[in-house]
């Protein structure tokens, strides 16, 4: 019998890779609505949610599917075969180290990344004469314009305004010429899916290279909460966008209860076992995630471990894992995986809410408080009545300061409060035990 190998089950805070899809659950609504989408040619579609969701997840199954290579791949079939040509899907995650929309479009055109276009199209990219041109002209501009992030200017410091080419419109054409040229060579049409494209750090111009698109998909991926987060001049492209924008939600606790269902079904499959998570353990699992999947496979991934380790001392052919289990796997979380915890969260200022928690009880109590509530947000008036009267005092002027600064904790929505990073009322679920009296 093979051993229980709890990293290939649960992917605490990482994407579900494309290989590993069947432990991918839930959005089968939003699944098939996105694909009917994709498949109307010249389609352009946005995805945005809010950190932590499985947005790189969701997308890697679309990929899949579209790539008939998903074990649900029959299952939209019938969504799929609308496609005129075999589609082939461009995943883009270097978003962050371009400067703009020119910089995208160049490091789309030149990068070796795994699901890029030099790795897809290999054969054109070394022997096709035409493609060659493309990406030694592309390659000329980038070298001597600061279009992407990080790399050195000219050594005689040539800007935008000092070169004589147009350097936009020169990317566009090139970029427009390159997929028009492999679209009609391999009887293909392209899918670009661009991720994290809300680290894109000038956004200019992306609803006017939308409206140009012809016989060209794009999705474009990122944190946002709603479209004009991601594409500022949507306005402009309206009717293009109108339908497609997709927001991803938290998980329900049905989908958050099925992360622990289908590894379930792994196990019995795999090791011929019969492990049942129990109620109470993933009503807990649940009450603490915010519905956030991420968070369910960090704590699955460390309970797994700590059964597996209880079965091989007193082998049994059926494995309970109750909420005792879910306390001793918190406890680990905190003694040998805390570093990757705290990792995950460094992007919404969690050394700051640690200060916060030790430090200043009044603020602590609007956390604590806070966290143990409703994670979509809560009526500030509601807030304040839950608070303990002794740590009433400065409550809005409290708020306020929370609200503030480069990284907020708090969002302050009208009446409504509630965690700027849902991450956040994880991470003091997770540790409130240490701070309450």
């Amino acid at each position: 019998m093979r051993e229980i190998n709890e990293t290939k089950l649960f992917y605490p805070f990482y994407p579900i890779k494309r290989k590993n899809d069947f432990i991918f659950t839930g959005r089968d609504l939003i699944l098939e609505r996105v694909l009917e989408s994709i498949s109307v040619p010249e389609s352009t579609l946005i995805i945005f949610g809010e950190r932590q969701v499985g947005k790189t997840s969701f997308m890697n199954q679309i990929i899949n599917v579209i790539m008939n290579k998903s074990s649900f791949s029959e299952n939209y079939s019938h969504i799929t075969s609308n496609f005129t040509n075999q589609p082939t899907c461009i995943s883009v995650d270097n978003t962050a180290f371009c400067k703009n929309l020119q910089g995208l479009l160049a490091s789309i055109i030149i990068s070796p990344s795994k699901y890029g276009l030099k790795r897809l199209f290999q054969d054109a990219y070394e022997n096709d004469s035409t493609v060659q041109s493309i990406i030694k002209e592309t390659t000329e501009i980038t070298s001597n314009i600061s279009l992407l992030k990080y790399r050195n200017l000219h050594k005689k410091n040539v800007s935008i305004l000092d070169t004589k080419i147009d350097a936009p419109n020169t990317i566009h054409d090139y970029f427009h010429r390159l997929i028009s040229h492999l679209s009609e060579k391999y009887n293909t049409e392209l899918i670009f899916f661009i991720d994290e494209f809300d680290l894109l750090e000038d956004k200019n111009g992306v609803g006017k290279f939308i409206k140009s698109l012809q016989d060209t998909r794009f999705v474009f991926v990122g944190i946002g909460e709603n479209a004009s987060d991601l594409v500022k001049d949507h306005q402009s492209i309206r009717a293009k966008l109108y339908g497609n924008s997709f927001r991803i939600p938290v998980f329900n606790q049905n989908e958050f209860i099925n992360i622990f269902e289908r590894v379930e079904e792994q196990i019995r499959i795999n090791q011929k076992l019969s492990l049942r998570f129990s109620k109470s353990y993933l009503q807990k699992a649940y009450n603490d995630s915010s519905g956030l999947p991420g968070y369910g496979h960090l704590i699955g991934l460390h309970t797994l471990s700590i059964v597996k380790k209880r079965h091989k001392k007193n082998p049994q052919k059926n494995l309970e894992v109750n909420e005792k289990d879910y306390q001793k796997a918190i406890e680990r979380i905190f003694q040998i995986d805390l570093y990757n915890f705290e990792y995950a969260l460094d992007q919404v200022n969690y050394s700051n809410v640690k200060d916060i928690l030790e430090d200043q009880p009044n603020k602590r109590e609007i956390l604590l408080k806070l966290a143990t509530l409703n994670s979509f947000g809560i009526d500030q008036s509601d807030l304040f009545s839950n608070i303990n009267k002794s740590y009433r005092r400065g409550f809005q002027e409290n708020l306020e300061i929370l609200s503030r600064g480069k990284i907020p904790i708090l969002k302050i929505q009208g009446e409504t409060i509630k965690f700027n990073d849902p991450l956040l009322r994880v991470a003091i679920n997770v540790v409130r035990h240490l701070y309450e009296n």
